[in-house]
């Protein structure tokens, strides 16, 4: 396993030397200076400082009870504040092949240091990337909270001006159009939420037996009037088949999944369909004839706050985070997700869920 930090690269320096000492009856390893560690027969004779000492070939510290220790050793740079301190053989003169061999051992040390400070950069940019990661999601988080309310108490007078404005088409039309974008607005809170739940750990599950391709029709059917007015055809083709879902969990997710559909076709059709059992697993797919996702783009579908870059669909609003609550909640029901697309072509959304024995539940939608 690769030494991560300074201490493990001393640490082994020192073991793989301290097992040689014939070769080098002692060594040492001096980090931005400082002492780090050192072979247990050179303990307390070593200065704390590493400027002490110098470079090149320099006086060996003198042992108080052994007869053979070195009266030499040899100082080299590791790293940009660094040196490794030799203790040379005193028997072995220190030709050229003997100075290259600790030359060796320092340019390893060396490179194993500058790895480490590889890996620490990297480990602080994942950290901020971490805590930006956080940060995004304890926002959206807060501003649901705050639009979750006031939405809410919108479409409540908005539906009682519907019910009011009975016999004025024109007024109808105009509060019916206030309320479905209330209702999209309402949709994207929900999801934020549901997201923040997700990352948060609080999602969990409650699963029922249900007949999933019922509860999909009966989801799915809330488009009917929306692809109508977009020109856009749905087809719904649901089997019967028994599985356990959370039922408002498996809202979320062919909901999402619907209104990403909805928002990039222009024309043609959507077309939804549940089919039966095969090796134990339930298959749901979302087809569209939409405008596609290239292929640069369909590997970070999933990554939350990701957004693909096209501005040719319906709509262009959201957060780039539907699609990785999709995949969390389908994850938490022992799923997986897949996604099929082609540009100007369309795109295929695939669900794989554990499938049940038994008969399949009516549906129970919220």
């Amino acid at each position: 396993m690769e030494a991560r930090t300074v201490e493990d690269v001393v640490a082994r320096t020192v073991r793989v030397c301290a097992s040689q000492p014939t070769d080098l009856p002692f060594a040492a390893v001096y980090v931005d200076g400082a002492l780090r560690g050192c072979t247990p027969g050179a303990a307390g004779l070593l200065p704390e400082r590493g400027a002490d000492l110098g470079t090149g070939l320099i006086a060996a510290p003198v042992h108080p009870t052994a007869d053979s220790w070195p009266e030499q050793a040899l100082a080299l740079p590791i790293g940009e504040a660094g040196s490794l301190v030799l203790g040379l053989n005193p028997r072995q003169p220190l030709d050229e092949q003997y100075r290259g061999f600790c030359g060796l051992l320092a340019n390893q040390v060396s490179a194993a240091l500058a790895a480490t400070g590889s890996y620490e950069r990297e480990r602080q940019r994942a950290d901020a990337l971490a805590e930006l990661d956080r940060a995004k999601t304890a926002f959206l988080t807060n501003v649901s909270h705050e639009f979750r309310t006031p939405l809410t108490l919108v479409l409540g007078p908005v539906e009682d001006a519907i019910a009011a404005a009975e016999g004025q088409p024109e007024q109808v039309e105009r509060l019916e159009s206030a309320y479905r974008n209330a209702q999209r607005l309402l949709r994207l809170v929900d999801s934020l939420l549901a997201f923040s739940r997700v990352e948060s750990g609080q999602a969990r599950p409650e699963p029922t037996p249900v007949d999933l391709g019922a509860l999909t029709e009966q989801i799915a059917s809330s488009f009917a009037e929306l692809c109508a007015r977009a020109g856009i055809e749905l087809v719904v083709d649901c089997a019967p088949v028994a599985a356990e879902v959370d039922v408002a969990m498996w809202e979320t997710v062919v909901l999402n999944l619907l209104s990403n559909a909805v928002k990039y076709t222009v024309t043609g059709s959507i077309r939804v369909e549940v089919a039966g059992a095969e090796d134990g697993w339930v298959s749901v797919r979302v087809a569209d004839t939409g405008i596609g996702i290239a292929a640069k783009d369909v590997g970070r579908l999933f990554e939350r706050f990701y957004r693909a870059d096209n501005t040719r669909g319906r709509s262009v609003e959201g957060t780039g985070i539907g699609l990785s609550l999709v995949r969390s909640l389908v994850e938490l029901h022992g799923g997986a997700i897949g996604v099929a697309s082609e540009v100007d072509v369309g795109t295929v959304v695939t669900v794989r869920l554990p499938a049940t024995k038994g008969t399949a539940a009516a549906p129970r939608s919220t």
